[in-house]
């Protein structure tokens, strides 16, 4: 039965994929992908491997009831992202003013976000100690308590800079440096994402790397190409999820050397059981799936609904500990209770969007809270759809179209607010302000030109 009921959830993904595709046909930058793919590999996938597991923990009955709420979500969210409302919304949201900007203004406005983002990363590592101390262990020897998120985070401006760098770029003539130190950029940030061993980062600035090479020129992006570069990602993907721990300095690489000298069939098997934590894996117990069902198996029995009342932190998560080193949280019984009634330790899993939606309100907040997670995306795609030549429109776009996997992942669309507001939300929001106080350029001397007529023959 349970088994069946994951086949349930990959037929409706399936047949969702594909009336999108009949609708919209082949756009790799289709928000609708990347909260599917992350939905199915984890509420699928993983909750293959972890069967068993999960079984132990909590029972087939609790187990049958957490696949029937993911199959319910799956099709809440498909049809806030397919309803006319979406449409309706994106016809009535304002777009940037469209004036004829210089891509001087826009590439160096991309540049100024760059650098502060590679500053920012520069700094943090020589305050933990230098780069040998900072990569002389795996995914980075941070001093991140005694220095402010504002600082260790600040690279992801990176991010949007290189979104708006490539909207100039498909804008017209840019000096040749700045296009060479854009793509320099783009390279070594996906490149430091795998040496930190950051799955996430791994996908998602390489996908961007992707599309904005094409989409800003109007072009769609080949299947080929993307096929490629998708297998590279998820290869690459693969292999951190399961050796990077070995990714520091000096490190001997020993377990990799040894997966890669096996039989093709024996990598593929390792990849797999990388990716959805197969039944007998030892650290199984902090998959995310099994996060998700720990809140089913809790709320309301043991501690109540939340109701939102986590989401109070972000009143005060703004304010650097530079400034207010104990800077309180609300609710900390609350949280206390949560944790002490939890079947075992999740430390360093999250919650995932089922399990918040499901914290917060119950079945009715996977109900609600899945169809209105549709119904954004679906807004921000059709509001990139009418009004496809508008650069401005395009940098929110290229800035957002993958944020549905992450909402998957973390905490649903209030997840990482804190992080994403000053870090995505403020450099895209420059660049809207610049288009529209950007003045028309006019030449100094309009040509006149000849109004020619036809001439009678006599």
């Amino acid at each position: 039965m349970l088994v069946l009921l994951i086949l349930i959830q990959l037929s409706i993904a399936i047949f969702i994929i594909r009336d999108n595709y009949s609708k919209n046909g082949w756009d790799m930058t289709h928000p609708l992908y990347y909260f599917i793919i992350a939905y199915i590999g984890l509420y699928s996938l993983q909750a293959w491997g972890l069967i068993d597991v999960a079984s132990n923990y909590y029972g087939e009955e609790l187990l049958l009831k957490s696949l029937l709420l993911a199959i319910v979500g799956l099709v809440m969210f498909y049809l806030g992202y397919a309803s006319h409302l979406s449409l309706n919304i994106a016809r009535s949201i304002p777009t940037p003013t469209p004036t004829p900007l210089t891509e001087y203004g826009l590439i160096n406005l991309a540049l100024f976000w760059i650098l502060i983002g590679i500053i920012g990363q520069v700094v943090f590592i020589d305050k933990s100690g230098g780069a040998e101390v900072y990569f002389s262990v795996a995914r980075g020897l941070g001093a991140y308590k005694e220095n402010t998120a504002y600082l260790y985070l600040l690279k992801w401006v990176i991010f949007p800079g290189l979104v708006i760098g490539f909207v100039a770029l498909a804008s017209g003539y840019v000096a040749r440096w700045k296009k060479l130190f854009l793509y320099l950029t783009g390279i070594g940030f996906w490149l430091f994402q795998v040496i930190s061993g950051q799955r996430s980062g791994v996908i998602i600035v390489g996908i961007l790397l992707l599309a904005c090479y094409y989409l800003p020129k109007k072009r769609k992006i080949p299947v080929g190409s993307a096929l490629f570069v998708f297998l590279i990602v998820f290869y690459l993907v693969g292999l951190i999820c399961l050796f990077r721990g070995e990714m520091y300095v000096a490190s001997s690489f020993g377990g990799l050397k040894t997966h890669l000298n096996k039989p093709l069939e024996n990598q593929v098997a390792d990849l797999t059981r990388g990716y959805v934590g197969a039944g007998g894996d030892k650290n199984a117990p902090s998959r995310e799936f099994l996060m998700y069902i720990n809140f089913l198996d809790v709320v309301p029995d043991k501690v109540e609904y939340a109701y939102g009342r986590l989401y109070s932190d972000y009143l005060v998560s703004w304010i650097p500990k530079i400034l207010w080193p104990n800077r309180i949280g609300f609710f900390q019984e609350y949280k206390r209770q949560l944790s002490n009634a939890e079947a075992f330790s999740t430390r360093g899993a999250v919650k995932t969007i089922l399990g918040q939606y499901y914290l917060d309100f119950g079945i009715f907040g996977i109900i609600i809270g899945c169809y209105i997670t549709g119904l954004l995306l679906g807004i921000l795609f059709q509001w990139k759809v009418l009004h496809s030549n508008n650069p401005g429109v395009l940098i929110v776009f290229l800035s957002f179209f993958q944020i549905g996997g992450t909402w998957v992942i973390c905490h649903g669309i209030l997840g990482n607010l804190d992080r994403v507001l000053p870090f995505t939300c403020i450099p895209v929001a420059s660049a809207l302000l610049l288009m529209r106080k950007s003045k028309i350029s006019r030449p100094k001397y309009a040509p006149a030109y000849r109004i020619q007529t036809q001439v009678k023959k006599r």
